[in-house]
Order: C-alpha cells, then structure tokens, then sequence
C-alpha cells in the first residue's frame, strides 16, 4: 500500500475510533473550449421518476438529434458536461445528462439498499424508456462506466455505441478496497462533510496532469469538494460496498456485441490495467490511452474531444 494510502487508512481508523506521461496542454485546450461556451444551446432541466418515491433530474438538450446520455463519475454530478453541451448539440447530438441518484439534485434515499449497480442502471434505461429513445450512444466515467458497462448488459440491442472512461469491469484492489471499508464507517457515522474534511487532511497524491488543472482552472477544485458534500451518505456507503465485493463483469462484457471505445489517461492507476482488461475483452473495442490522470475530459479536452468524434464518426449508423 501507498504511502498516502496508508496515511489515509491511518486517520479514518482514528476518526472511528473516537502514471507519468506526456505534458498535458491544459491550458491550450480550455482557451480553445471557452471560444465556445458563449455559444446559445437551448437545454432543459426536467424531473423523471425512474420508481415509486425516486425522481432524477436531467439537462437535455440538442432535441432531434442523434440520442446520447452521458453517466457521471461517483460523488460528481450532471454538470460534468456543462461545458460540452454546445459541441455535443452542434455536433448533432440530443444529449440527455441526469443527476444519478444520490447525487446533485437528483433524490437521495436514505436506505443504502435503494443503491447498487442494478439500481443505477435501471434509473438509466427507465429515463431512456421516457425519452422514447430506441437506439442510444452511452457514454459513462469511473463508475458511471461502471454503470454503463450493467446498461449495455441489460440491453445490448438498445446501445448503438459505448464510450467507457477511466473505469474498471469489478472489484478494486484491496490496498483501496482497506481504504474504501474505513471510508463507509465515517460516512455512516459522521456524514459527506466530515468524510471530506479527514480526505482533505490526508493530502492524497495528485498527478501531473491534476495538478495543472487546478492552477490553471481556478475553482476546479472546490467544484469536485461540494460535490462531494452534496452526496447522500447511504449512497456513499453502497457504491464502495459494491466497489468493494460487487460482481467482476469481465467475463460478461467478452460477449457484448457493441462498438466500444475505452478511454484513459496514462496516469490514471489503477484504471490504466483495467481499461486495458476492458478493451481486450470486449471483440469491437478501441483503446485510447491519453496524456492525464483520472478526469480526462478536464485534464485532456482537446484530446478527448477528438477522440470521441473520431470514434462516432468512424462507427455512425446510416439513417433510417
């Protein structure tokens, strides 16, 4: 185990008690994206509800474009993609992005059973039965590739193209899964802020390609705190359960029929191994490895920008 880990595991065990790669031209890429954030993009906010007692809000917009919905990464939210949606649309896409549950704006169970992979991913198709959507792209990040990956399981014949992003196929290592199971008692007992006051104190290790992004993106990182804050604790507490003992798709995804890109950053461990796992398992994938860490959309726009295009592009289905 890591340093930092280690040092990390050591503060949650009180609290219960009482990559390297190419530089990233960060900068370059956002004075790039800027150039068009000024852009008008009609989008809508609207409430669907998935299930008796749960409703998820969602940013929509691009209305007649080709369907794509984009799962965000754990304890993070829908306006991950914010800054995307005026090239999405302009590209000819109808973007429908939710608060998954727990999360954001979206309701926030209190009961940890109504949290789990399963769960997620049945909020997600019961919001593509309400768009009426019979073909969709579906792009997810981290756990939201996670969830992506149940998605396109469940209903391969609905999923005309998968983009998963620095995320894993099962289970996390068990140097972070020590870690992930002093997390959940603190969340449990003390709640997302103090959970996110002893994280902030451990000083966990950055990479590179972070690093520049929070000099060079000022408020980034405040953006990713109060996300966290803002996320259920029961919510907290399954998704690292789930992390920690959930089911290893890999064997699965080997007969998923659906043309695939598998995006990381070279930085971005354990994630790295894994989306090379993913990749060599699913027979229509590609891999992507790009110069950055976790949050390649943020760390890496440019390249992600085009590799995603590249790939819709080079894999479009002719239309009806």
């Amino acid at each position: 185990m890591s340093r930092a880990l280690n040092d990390l595991e050591a503060r949650l065990q009180a609290e219960l008690g009482s990559g390297t790669g190419p530089a990233v031209s960060i900068e370059d890429g956002w004075a790039a994206i800027e150039a068009h954030l000024d852009e008008p993009v009609r989008a809508y906010t609207e409430q669907i509800r998935v299930e008796p007692g749960v409703t998820l809000t969602v940013t929509e917009a691009g209305l007649g474009g080709e369907p794509l919905i984009y799962l965000h990464g754990f304890t993070s939210g829908r306006d991950t993609m914010d800054q995307w949606l005026p090239d999405l649309v302009a590209a000819g896409y109808h973007v429908a992005v939710p608060d998954l549950r727990g999360h954001g704006d979206s309701d926030k169970p209190d009961d940890e059973a109504a949290y789990s992979f399963e769960r997620f991913a049945d909020d997600v198709l019961a919001i593509v039965d309400e768009l009426m959507w019979d073909r969709f792209i579906l792009v997810g990040h981290s756990v939201g590739g996670m969830i992506a990956q149940v998605v396109a399981l469940k209903r391969p014949e609905q999923v005309s193209r998968l983009v998963l992003m620095n995320t894993h196929h099962g289970p996390a290592a068990e140097e972070i899964a020590s870690v992930l199971r002093l997390s959940i008692g603190v969340a449990r007992e003390q709640g997302m802020d103090a959970l996110a006051d002893l994280i902030a104190r451990a000083q966990l290790p950055e990479t590179d390609a972070h690093r520049r992004l929070i000099e060079q993106r000022p408020g980034y990182s405040e953006w990713l705190e109060a996300h966290f804050r803002a996320s259920s604790p029961a919510m907290y507490a399954a998704v690292c359960r789930e992390l920690i003992e959930g089911e290893d798709r890999l064997d699965r995804l080997r007969g998923l029929a659906i043309p695939t890109l598998v995006m990381v950053g070279d930085q971005d461990q354990p994630f790295l191994e894994s989306s090379g796992r993913i990749a060599a398992a699913i027979p229509d994938a590609r891999l992507r490895v790009l110069g950055a860490g976790h949050n390649i959309m943020f760390e890496a726009p440019v390249l992600w920008w085009a590799a995603l295009q590249r790939f819709l592009s080079e894999t479009s289905e002719p239309a009806v």
